[in-house]
């Protein structure tokens, strides 16, 4: 998380949240698909949080959602527009890969099922625009 803020709910969200280790979670699509396991840390949006559980991941995600909604991004990140679509199609889960981590290690793992080049460029199946979350 970056110090500048769009919004004071994000920023009191953050704050009021935020602990000293680190989650790695997985968005995925639960819908039907052939050929491919949606639910494989492959595909997806893989992130890390400095947040104690997945409903303050799922919190975090739904306050950036808001922001876009009041104009306070200049854009929505593919990833939040992937959640946003599957949600309301109630096609959407979150699962966690690991927690308790430092912040490096956690950055490992992403880094890890996110290298350079592995995002939504080479795979729209791929939710991150970016290494990384």
């Amino acid at each position: 998380m970056t110090n500048h803020w769009y919004s004071e709910e994000m920023k009191d969200f953050h704050y009021s949240n935020k602990t000293s280790e680190y989650l790695v979670y997985h968005w995925y699509y639960t819908g039907f698909s052939k050929d491919w396991t949606p639910s494989s840390f492959r595909w997806g949006g893989v992130g890390i949080a400095p947040y104690a559980t997945l409903d303050l991941v799922n919190q975090r995600y739904d306050i950036e959602g808001w922001e876009v909604g009041q104009g306070l991004r200049k854009s929505e990140r593919f990833m939040l527009r992937m959640i946003r679509i599957l949600d309301a199609k109630n096609q959407l889960g979150l699962k966690l890969i690991d927690s308790g981590l430092s912040r490096s290690e956690a950055l490992d793992i992403e880094n890890f099922l996110r290298p350079e080049g592995y995002n939504n460029k080479f795979d729209k199946r791929i939710w991150n625009t970016v290494a990384g979350g």
